[in-house]
């Protein structure tokens, strides 16, 4: 046999051990939703994936973990977990995210155009946080192949929890920080509370920044204001802006 037939031999083969004739109801399922997600004219949500893809590569060698504030139904941190499994499945990097997972508490401690926007979301939606929303999710999560201990959940009120949370943790570092709270007082409490744990390259992304409705984007911007960075814009429908912390900005910790 010559050199070039050994050479052809010796080609890493496709992958067929998933073909339509093995797969199993639950791969059919998949593959059948994963085709009526593409046919669809939907770009919203797929710009949803390819931006959390891109932030992913950003900060993968940023030391921290990715922290989610804003989990709603959990769809974000499965996200982040797949991505890690793709793309960093042996980094320490741990996913974290809060959420009030109480949708009367939420709405009772809001008032004026927040509480109003905020009801209209959950009613358009037709979704409401009840008890046992964090079990829920945890579930979920479960049900994907995820260990308990690759990643957290945190309820309550971001205003208390976080600072709380940050306290306990002395080493906890954040390559990303992810803020989907709409609204201004959660946001800057928020930033308030972790930007000292951001890496310096890492990212905080802004999910509803500039959107008429919420008020997250001033309370973006009385932190940064402070801090004299500047904002930077995404080209998505959602997230829509970011801020990659310097080496120079000083801080407390």
């Amino acid at each position: 046999m010559s050199n070039s037939q050994n050479q052809i031999d010796q080609q890493p083969k496709l992958n067929d051990s998933v073909t339509l004739e093995t797969r199993t109801p639950k791969q059919s399922e998949i593959y059948d939703a994963f085709e009526k997600f593409i046919f669809s004219d939907d770009t919203k949500i797929l710009a949803k994936l390819v931006a959390r893809t891109l932030i992913f590569e950003k900060i993968i060698s940023v030391p921290g973990d990715i922290v989610e504030a804003g989990v709603y139904r959990g769809s974000g941190m499965l996200t982040w977990l797949k991505l890690k499994k793709i793309l960093a499945p042996n980094a320490l990097k741990k996913i974290i995210g809060f959420d009030y997972f109480d949708t009367e508490s939420l709405l009772n401690s809001l008032s004026g155009q927040d509480k109003v926007s905020m009801k209209s979301l959950f009613d358009v939606r037709g979704y409401q946080h009840e008890e046992g929303a964090e079990r829920f999710v945890h579930d979920l999560i479960a049900n994907a192949g995820f260990a308990r201990s690759s990643y957290d959940l945190v309820k309550g009120d971001i205003s208390e929890v976080a600072k709380q949370f940050v306290t306990k943790r002395p080493g906890l570092k954040i390559s990303c920080l992810y803020l989907d709270l709409d609204l201004q007082y959660p946001t800057y409490q928020a930033l308030n509370a972790f930007w000292d744990r951001v890496s310096v390259g890492g990212m905080v992304v802004f999910d509803e920044y500039g959107y008429h409705q919420w008020s997250e984007a001033q309370g973006a911007d009385q932190f940064f204001e402070e801090k004299n960075i500047q904002i930077q814009a995404l080209h998505y429908p959602c997230p829509t802006a970011y801020v990659i912390k310097p080496a120079t900005v000083k801080t407390d910790a």
